[in-house]
Formats: C-alpha cells, sequence, structure tokens
C-alpha cells in the first residue's frame, strides 16, 4: 500500500481495513460452506458488527493478518477434508504459516487440525495420507523465520510467551478483578448475548462428553477443534492471569459460526 499511496498514516490505516475486510468476506464464504444461508447472513451480521472487528479495521496489530489467515485456514481445510480438494491441503498449510508469522495463538491451528482427525472417525483416515503432513511441512517452512530470528537472538521471544509470562502466573488477591475485567471486556467487544451464547455452547458440548463420553460431529467437531481450546482455554485462566482484550479472537470465529447453527432471530434486538 505504501508504494501506491506513499509512506503515511492513510496507507497504513487503509491496509488494516482491507486485510479486515478480506477477512470478512472469507468468513461469509466459510460460513457459506458450513451453514445455510440464511443462518451465514446472521454469522456475518454478528461478526461484522463487533466492536473488536470494527477497532481492528482501523488499529495496526498483529491481530488484523491473523483474523485473515486464521480465517483462511478454516476455509481450506473445510474444502479439502469435506470436499476432497488437494490444493486446498498445501492452501491450509499455506494460511498456517502466515498465520504462525502473525502472532503464536496460530499454533493452535494445526493442533486443532490434528484433534480433529483424531476424533473424528470419519477423517481419521486422514492421518495414513501424504497431504496433512506435507500441509504441516509448509506451514513449518512458511514459519521458519520465527526459529531462525529466536535461535540468532537467545529465543527472546519464545522466552517471553512461556518462561516471562509463566512466572506471574497463580491466584493472587487481583483474581476476582481479573475474572470481572475479563468478562466484562469480552462482553463488550464482541457483545454479551453471543460472549454468553458461547459459554454456553461449550457447556452443553462438555456436558455431552462428560455424561455420554460423545463428541459433537460433523461440522460443529470441525468448528469446535478450533474454537473451544483458545475461547475456554482462555477464560479458565483469566483468574490467574490477566488475558488481553484481543486474545480470544481467534476463537470467536469459529464460536460466532457455532452458535449461528442455534441463533434466534429474536436474539439479534439485543446484540
Amino acid at each position: 500500500f505504501e508504494w501506491i499511496f506513499g509512506h503515511n498514516l492513510w496507507s497504513i490505516k487503509l491496509m488494516d481495513w482491507t486485510v479486515s475486510s478480506l477477512g470478512l468476506w472469507f468468513f461469509y464464504l466459510l460460513a457459506s460452506q458450513i451453514l445455510s444461508k440464511k443462518r451465514a447472513l446472521v454469522a456475518a451480521f454478528i461478526w461484522s458488527s463487533s466492536l473488536i472487528l470494527s477497532v481492528l479495521s482501523l488499529n495496526t496489530t498483529p491481530d488484523v493478518p491473523l483474523i485473515l489467515f486464521w480465517t483462511l485456514a478454516l476455509y481450506s481445510a473445510h474444502k479439502a477434508l469435506y470436499q476432497g480438494s488437494t490444493v486446498h491441503w498445501w492452501l491450509t498449510g499455506l494460511w498456517m504459516g502466515m498465520a504462525l508469522q502473525s502472532k503464536y495463538t496460530a499454533l493452535l491451528l494445526p493442533l486443532g487440525l490434528l484433534a480433529l482427525l483424531i476424533i473424528d472417525p470419519t477423517l481419521r483416515i486422514q492421518l495414513k495420507r501424504k497431504e496433512f503432513y506435507l500441509s504441516i511441512l509448509i506451514a513449518m517452512v512458511i514459519a521458519s523465520p520465527i526459529y531462525l530470528w529466536n535461535a540468532a537472538h537467545d529465543f527472546a521471544s519464545f522466552g517471553f510467551q512461556t518462561t516471562e509470562r509463566g512466572s506471574s502466573f497463580g491466584l493472587s488477591k487481583k483474581s476476582f478483578g481479573l475474572l470481572g475485567g475479563f468478562l466484562g471486556s469480552q462482553m463488550l467487544v464482541i457483545y454479551p448475548v453471543v460472549f454468553l451464547s458461547m459459554l454456553s455452547l461449550c457447556g452443553v458440548w462438555l456436558k455431552k462428553l462428560w455424561r455420554h463420553k460423545r463428541f459433537p460431529a460433523g461440522n460443529q467437531l470441525f468448528l469446535a477443534v478450533f474454537f473451544v481450546p483458545t475461547f475456554l482455554g482462555f477464560t479458565l485462566i483469566s483468574p490467574f492471569y490477566w488475558v488481553k482484550i484481543n486474545w480470544l479472537i481467534p476463537g470467536f470465529i469459529g464460536g460466532i459460526l457455532a452458535i449461528s447453527m442455534f441463533y434466534k432471530s429474536r436474539w439479534l434486538p439485543w446484540h
């Protein structure tokens, strides 16, 4: 964008808006693969009207490309798994690698994909095929500058994200305030009815797993493996550590699609 519009604030903000808009478009395309047309539109409305997406479309942070590449990874993975597209296996690897270049949270993409193939008996055959492993290899190659930079700088970035953050993890007098601040901020950026719907859906899935030893199936499982670890994981650690307002964003993508399967039209005025 700077090549076209010059080195200025407007070109940077235009890039943020363009990348966010592309992410929203592919979110709708992903929704159209999973949901009916009406529910895909509902999902797109929920995501596009969220405060967090509006802020990110004008704010230059690693979350801007992360949202785009995370969405693209889910879009291509769904095409590869359920439509048998070999090309989309390679694209899945590309998008996962680019997402990792954006933010380390994207490590949950290949882990989620692996969990999906292990849990779903209809997809387990993919573990015997080369496409899955080549997509992971592509992702690792694309993300290799991260390893090379860390190797040349005493693994400073890895150390900050693990040891340094872990040193301040634990219960304290601030735990109640941390939990309250987390819940309040998340309901602000994604709206209470959406956040509570996602939290409720996680509860329903976990209840079925506990009582009936049964995972969600089909598209619900596809969304769950990319939604629950991020959303529920950060929610559970929020009393022990200051969870930043933007950390749950990748989980919102799968979460919004999941709740849109059941979302009631009468809830929209409360959105």
